[in-house]
Formats: structure tokens, C-alpha cells, sequence
């Protein structure tokens, strides 16, 4: 198959957090999140309008009260939260399993210890990058609530803004381990979802006062996902409910700058960066005999290895160029909670008929055909494989696969999803940086283990 390759940029400059953080050991700082996403949004808002735009440097924070703003600031709303979606997505998805590591010369390289979420192995920016996604859209909000220029609750912008600050917060805790808000304390990682909902939940009412039909799904499906991880499964139902099918919300990504790029493509696109491969995971194997296009992956072989020589080269078609979206919430998703939902009700029947209509709405890269339905059966335990399969395949490479790992291994929902015995924890620490910089933590802060963990 025809790789569709990109050239290489002639230089490269290293995201932020990757070059070394310049921290002083055993000495904290002063929190400045604020001050530094304050210009970040406007930077990344107007390049993300134009990328004509030549970069002003840094901006008074007063002028993004300036009406003229509240566009540029939206925008990078979402630019903030592409660029940490991918960030928590390339590293998690090797965690859950979705690949294995291919080579480490990409810029943002990958841990030196395969699968382990430990402090020493993480780089600050994820976790940077994901605070100031919520951030960036929290302060937004507040600037738009303050505005006698903007009529925030039938505002389709105020909408937009409260969306990102939902799925923002939904990343910090599907991703993360413990919650911490603008220098406060630790919090237990249910912090993020409650907040999330919030959001979402004034997401809907104020879209639905606009009139925006599209933001007002994807607050609803937004936030039943978010009332899953809650364990708030009525809820979750009465969101999914009637959600079209083919509803589609996703982070945006861009040619325009490293941090813009979907990374996962292009961190194992072969220009020149082979990072990542599907041998040996489940999707190889699934892929081959199914044909399933949820999973696809395909071989080069004028190129048959990754960077490390000895890992075979299978990479992932699902993203296929630095541009391509990747999804945030479907209704697709919302048929998965359904299912989800139905099987925790203890109707095995209804939630396999739910998962066997999605599977028999797709062809088959083999031979045309509809895909096979998973075959009948009255026994809960194998629907629930079936159901966290579903997921798995539904939801590659979209950085939520940790999220559904964790919550099955706590819940002890049947069925094993993946082995993750192995794994020291299923969701990213917090930051060296942030333990320096918050008066509220300890430079020692244990990290929580996840209690499938069965290692030394």
C-alpha cells in the first residue's frame, strides 16, 4: 500500500517541557500557569485564524477582554486541548496496549520504560499541557461571564468555550491520577469529572439558547461519557439516548507549528520518524482476520522495521496525514455507553444487539462484506469481553483507553479488557514541576498504584 508520507521540516523545534525544564532542585516557584496561558491563547488563537500572522509576542493581559479577542481566545481553546490530547494520547496508548514502541528519536520521545507511567520516565508536559488546556478554557469562561459585550447565556461562543473546558477536564481525568486546581491541593481524579459535568451541563443549556444543535450533542455525549466515569449509568443512558449515529466532535489539528500537528500520525510516519507499531498487540492479530477498517495497519516493504530493527514495522492507517482530526465524542461512543449500560442492568441480550448493529454498519477491508456480529450467547461475562473489545477497536488511538482500564480494574467489571498486570499505574502522575511549584504538595507526593498491578 502507498504510504502517504510528508516531507520533514528543515528544522524542528522541540514542543515546550521537552528540552529540559529548568527547574532548580528542591527549590519551589511561584505558580504562573495563568500568566503564561494568558499568552498562549491569544498566540495560538490568532495563528490558528491565520497562519499568516506573524507572532506579537507577549500581550497585556487586559486585551483579551477585548471583544475582538473572544474569537482567538476560543480558538485556542481548542488548539490548547489538540495539543494535549495528543501528547497523553502517543504515551498512552502504548500503556494501554495499543501499540509498542517502534524507536525513540522522535522529538517528543517516548519513555525509556516501556508501559510505565513512573515521574522519573513522564515529561512535565504532559501534564503542563493538559492544565493549561483547562485553564485556558476556565479563564476564557470567566473573561466572557464578566463581558457587558457578550450575552453569555445564549451565546454560541460562551457554548463553545464551556464544550472545551468540558473534554478538557474529562482529559485530566480519564489520564491522569489526582486532581490539582490552580496551586490548591491533591484531590482524588473524580475532581476532573465533576467539574467536567458542570461544564457540560451549562454547555447544553446555553447551546440549546443559541441554537446550536451541533455543540448542544456534543455537550450531551460529552457529558454522558463523563457521568460513566462517575458511575452515574441513568444518566449516562438519558445523555446517549437519541444521539445521532453518525454524530461526529473531534480535536482539530493543523500544519502550522510541531504543537499543531496530530503527532500520533506523524511521530510514525517515516519522514523520518518510525515510532510505534501494532505487532504483538491485539489489533494485529484482529485486523488480520477481520479486516475490521476501525483497526487498519498496513506494512512497507522497502521499509519492513521500525527505528529499533527488531521490531517489524506495522503502522496504523487510521491517521493519515499532520491534519486529520481525532475524536473527542461520537454517537457511535454513545451506542458503546448504551450497551455499557444495558449489560450493567444485567441485559446481556439488548447490550449484544446494540454492540453486533455497529459492528454490521461497517465493511470489511477484506472482502467488502459487512463485518461478522459477534455470535449469540447468554453468558454476561462474554458479552462484557465483547463490550470492552468493542471499545478498544471503536476508540483507538484517541487517548481514551487508559480511562476505560481503570475503571473496569476498580469497578472488577468481568472479563479482562487487557492484561495490564505489568503496568505500575493506568494514568500519569503529577508533574515534578508541579510538585515544585505548589506549596500545597510535598516534593516526596506518593504516586497511587494501580491495584492490578502485580510487578515488584
Amino acid at each position: 500500500m502507498e504510504r502517504h508520507s510528508v516531507d520533514t521540516p528543515s528544522e524542528v523545534r522541540a514542543p515546550v517541557g521537552e528540552q529540559g525544564s529548568g527547574r532548580l532542585p528542591g527549590r519551589r516557584r511561584g505558580h504562573r500557569a495563568p500568566a503564561l496561558a494568558a499568552i498562549f491563547i491569544l498566540t495560538i488563537g490568532l495563528g490558528a485564524c491565520d497562519f499568516e500572522v506573524v507572532n506579537p509576542g507577549p500581550t497585556q493581559d487586559a486585551a483579551l477582554d477585548d471583544p475582538a479577542a473572544f474569537m482567538p481566545l476560543v480558538t485556542g481553546m481548542s488548539q490548547a486541548l489538540s495539543a494535549a490530547l495528543w501528547r497523553v494520547g502517543l504515551v498512552g496508548a502504548e500503556v494501554a496496549r495499543e501499540y509498542v514502541q517502534g524507536g525513540r528519536i522522535f522529538t517528543t520521545k517516548l519513555p525509556t520504560t516501556p508501559g510505565q507511567l513512573t515521574r522519573d520516565d513522564v515529561s512535565d508536559a504532559h501534564w503542563n499541557t493538559a492544565q493549561q488546556a483547562r485553564w485556558v478554557a476556565e479563564d476564557g469562561i470567566r473573561r466572557f461571564r464578566e463581558s457587558a459585550a457578550l450575552d453569555f447565556g445564549t451565546s454560541a461562543l460562551a457554548a463553545e468555550a464551556l464544550v472545551h473546558a468540558g473534554y478538557a477536564n474529562r482529559l485530566l481525568g480519564e489520564t491522569f491520577c489526582e486532581a490539582v486546581f490552580d496551586g490548591g491541593p491533591a484531590l482524588p481524579g473524580r475532581a476532573y469529572f465533576e467539574r467536567a459535568e458542570a461544564h457540560l451541563t451549562e454547555a447544553l443549556g446555553v447551546a440549546v439558547a443559541a441554537g446550536d444543535e451541533q455543540l448542544a450533542l456534543a455537550a450531551r455525549v460529552g457529558r454522558a461519557s463523563v457521568r460513566v466515569h462517575l458511575d452515574d449509568w441513568v444518566g449516562a443512558e438519558a445523555d446517549a439516548t437519541g444521539i445521532p449515529e453518525d454524530f461526529v466532535h473531534q480535536a482539530r489539528f493543523t500544519n502550522s507549528e510541531l504543537e499543531q500537528y496530530n503527532i500520533i500520525y506523524w511521530s510514525n510516519a517515516n519522514s523520518p520518524f518510525r515510532t510505534h507499531s501494532v505487532v504483538g498487540t491485539f489489533y494485529e492479530g484482529y485486523y488480520e482476520s477481520t479486516g475490521d477498517p476501525r483497526v487498519a495497519w498496513d506494512t512497507d516493504p522497502a521499509v519492513p522495521n521500525a527505528e529499533i530493527a527488531t521490531v517489524p514495522w506495522l503502522f496504523q492507517l487510521k491517521y493519515q496525514s499532520r491534519e486529520d482530526p481525532i475524536n473527542l465524542a461520537t454517537g457511535r461512543e454513545a451506542r458503546l455507553i448504551l450497551a455499557e449500560a444495558a449489560l450493567r442492568r444485567g441485559e446481556a441480550e439488548e447490550a449484544l444487539g446494540i454492540l453486533n448493529a455497529l459492528r454490521t454498519s461497517l465493511t470489511s477491508d477484506l472482502d467488502g462484506q459487512p463485518l461478522e456480529p459477534w455470535p449469540d450467547t447468554d453468558d454476561p461475562v462474554e458479552v462484557w469481553g465483547r463490550l470492552k473489545a468493542e471499545r478498544g477497536i471503536e476508540l483507538w488511538l484517541e487517548g481514551r483507553r487508559l480511562g476505560d482500564l481503570r475503571r473496569w480494574v476498580a469497578d472488577g467489571s468481568p472479563a479482562e479488557a487487557v492484561d495490564v498486570a505489568d503496568r505500575i499505574r493506568l494514568c500519569f502522575p503529577i508533574a515534578e514541576s508541579e510538585l515544585e511549584a505548589n506549596p500545597n504538595l510535598e516534593l516526596q507526593h506518593p504516586d497511587p498504584v494501580s491495584p492490578a498491578y502485580v510487578g515488584g
